[in-house]
Parts: C-alpha cells; structure tokens; sequence
C-alpha cells in the first residue's frame, strides 16, 4: 500500500510482550533463513522511514463512524487515541482455513506452537480420510515456499497412487 500511495495513518499492533518472549526459543531457527528476517526488517524500516506511527501493544480497536468509517479508537494501556481513517484493515495471525477438512471428517491436532488446530497429514500431505490430501495453507501455515512443495508432493503422490508413475 505506502508503495502505491496510499497514505498510511498508523499501524496498530495487537500483539503482547508475551507472544514475543514465548517466540524467543524459535530465534535460532527463523536465523536459518536470513532472506525471511531480512525481508520482515526491511518492511518495518520503510514504514519507520516513512514516519507511519506505529503502535504497540494495543488492547482494543474500534471502528467508528456514522454511514462509514470516519475514525479508528484504540486503546494502549490507560491511553486512548483517535485516529482519522476511511479504511480499516485487520489481520490476526494466519491459521489454516480448516472448515472443508472437518466436514469431510479428517482428524485434525493443535498446533500449540501457532496455537491453532490443523488438519493431520503424512509426509505426502494425506490426511485421515482416504484420498484426501491438502497441501500449502490447508495443511500448516509455513510460508509461499513451504506451500509451493507441499502440491508438488501432494500431487507425486496423487500420482503415484493412480499408478501414473512408479
């Protein structure tokens, strides 16, 4: 967005000290992927550069407005600020979408590290049910690349089950 133009008033994030302190044991591994951590610091260095105020620790977002959204409320501790705005964007996490998984009937397991439920699947992306497999965000939120291989084992696999390859 602040690529195209569009001015931005604020980013206001909903997260704790304590998501963070809790992700700390995960450091060393995100360090094995140097192009993902530098990528996450370059965006929040061009917001700061571009004087986006941004806020942490926010405890509430409210929308306000009468036949559109005029402004943005939040609260940070005992602070309350309003903010002028004609568009609101919301993101809380990534989570798979696993509404198709359970009505098909397959087993699903908590994810405690992401904190979600997922479908659960083999190394070739099959779940419970017989001739069901997911790949990419169905399965485990873990980035485009992640996504991206697990079709392509997924469909080896597929593959491999009609007897198209051996």
């Amino acid at each position: 967005m602040l690529d195209a133009g569009v001015r931005i008033s604020a980013i206001l994030d909903t997260g704790n000290k304590t998501s963070t302190l809790e992700s700390l044991p995960l450091l060393p591994k995100a360090l094995r992927t140097p192009s993902y951590l530098f990528k996450g610091a370059s965006m929040i260095w061009k917001l700061r550069k571009a004087g986006i105020k941004m806020v942490s620790g926010v405890q509430t977002v409210e929308a306000l407005g009468t036949q559109k959204l005029e402004q943005v409320r939040f609260r940070k501790g005992s602070m309350t600020e309003t903010l002028g705005a004609g568009l609101l964007l919301l993101h809380h996490g990534v989570v798979p979408n696993v509404q198709i998984t359970r009505l098909l009937g397959c087993e699903h397991q908590w994810y405690e590290q992401q904190r979600y439920w997922e479908p659960k699947v083999d190394e070739w992306g099959n779940t419970s049910v017989k001739g069901v497999s997911i790949a990419g965000d169905c399965g485990r939120v873990a980035g485009s690349k992640v996504a991206e291989l697990s079709g392509h084992l997924a469909a080896f696999d597929m593959l491999y089950q009609m007897k198209v390859i051996t």
